[in-house]
């Protein structure tokens, strides 16, 4: 399992949480441990809806993702690995963690408000790296 920073929104409402959640855990599982009450409505990522009998792995679920709970979010633009960068953990505590990234600069470490937040000890607690993608090239 790995530690998912997610913003839920139920109309007014807007609450930040952090879920313990796998690339094979039940999206179903981490929609019923939201904090707001779903009640068997739709929860989407942007305009995508969540299929609750899926897996996080086939969702749009990712660290940072806004979660809304009864209708559609707002229009979103999936990242690609092709187009600006993707960052998969392959090994470690974190293993199958993927973080889209968009252009600029991109703190990885143990640090909660790091871009990429890692568990694994062997990772520095405040810089262990940065992640530069940009349309033309990749840099660490």
């Amino acid at each position: 399992m790995s530690m998912m920073l997610l913003t839920v929104r139920d109309g007014a409402t807007e609450v930040d949480v952090e879920v313990d959640a796998g690339p094979t855990s039940s999206v179903g599982a981490l929609i019923r441990s939201l904090p707001v009450p779903v009640n068997g409505r739709a929860c989407y990522v942007g305009q995508t809806p969540l299929n609750p009998r899926g897996v996080v792995a086939d969702s749009p679920l990712m660290p940072g993702a806004i979660v809304s709970v009864g209708g559609p979010g707002e229009v979103t633009r999936q990242v690609t690995g092709d187009e600006v960068g993707k960052l998969r953990v392959l090994s470690g505590p974190d293993t199958g963690l993927t973080v889209a990234l968009s252009p600029g600069r991109h703190r990885i470490a143990r640090d909660a408000a790091a871009a990429v937040c890692l568990r694994d000890l062997d990772v520095s607690r405040s810089a262990h790296a940065e992640y530069r993608p940009s349309a033309a090239r990749r840099s660490i």
